[in-house]
C-alpha cells in the first residue's frame, strides 16, 4: 500500500482533495522541499501527514478549526459534512501523532492577519476559496516561500482561486492537475 492510500485509510476524518491533486502536492514537497511546509487549510491534517512523512523540516499548518467557511451563511457548517468529523485540533494533532509526525506546528487562526514568522520551502493553500480570501492568502504565503506553491481548487467553481493563478507576478506554473496547480518563482 502506498503512502497515500494508507494516510486515508488509517487517519481519523478524511483529506478533503482527491488522489490526483495528492500526488501532486506529493511531488512538489518531494521535489522542492528541503525544509519546511507550510499549510492553510488543515481539515483533519491529511496532508500535514503527508508532507510529514515526506520531509526532515517542520509541518506548519494555519486553520481557524471551526468548521467550513464560518464566515460564509450559505456554505458555513461546524463539521465535516462528509464525515460528521469535527473540524478540531484535536482530531488534527491526534492524526499527526498517530502516524509519528513530531515536528509540528498548528496555528488555531485565521490566515490573515498571517499568524507566524518565517520562510518555508513549500506551501500548500486550500483554505477559504471565496470572496478576497484566496488572494490574502497568496499574498501572505507568497511573501514567505521561497520555493513552490500548490493551489487547491484552482477551476471554474472556484473563480477567486483562479484569480491568484492570473495575478501570481514572479511565479509560474510548474505542474498541474484538474484542480491544483504548483507555482513556482519564475528564477527557480
Amino acid at each position: 500500500m502506498g503512502l497515500i492510500e494508507d494516510i486515508k485509510k488509517n487517519m481519523i476524518g478524511r483529506i478533503a482533495t482527491d488522489d490526483e491533486e495528492l500526488r501532486l502536492l506529493a511531488q512538489m514537497i518531494d521535489t522542492f522541499c528541503d525544509g519546511n511546509h507550510l499549510e492553510i487549510g488543515v481539515l483533519h491534517g491529511g496532508t500535514m501527514v503527508l508532507a510529514g512523512k515526506l520531509i526532515g523540516g517542520a509541518v506548519i499548518g494555519i486553520d481557524p478549526f471551526d468548521g467550513y467557511y464560518m464566515d460564509n451563511e450559505d456554505k458555513a457548517c461546524a463539521v465535516d459534512p462528509i464525515t460528521k468529523v469535527p473540524v478540531t485540533p484535536a482530531v488534527c494533532m491526534r492524526n499527526l501523532d498517530s502516524f509519528g509526525i513530531n515536528n509540528y506546528m498548528l496555528c488555531c487562526v485565521k490566515s490573515d492577519p498571517f499568524p507566524i514568522e518565517g520562510e518555508f520551502d513549500t506551501a500548500f493553500i486550500d483554505g477559504d476559496h471565496w470572496g478576497n480570501t484566496p488572494y490574502k492568502d497568496w499574498l501572505n504565503v507568497s511573501k514567505r516561500t521561497k520555493r513552490a506553491i500548490m493551489l487547491d481548487n484552482c477551476d471554474p467553481e472556484h473563480p477567486d482561486v483562479e484569480y491568484v493563478l492570473n495575478h501570481a507576478d514572479g511565479w509560474k506554473v510548474w505542474k498541474q492537475s484538474k484542480k491544483g496547480v504548483v507555482l513556482v518563482k519564475e528564477d527557480e
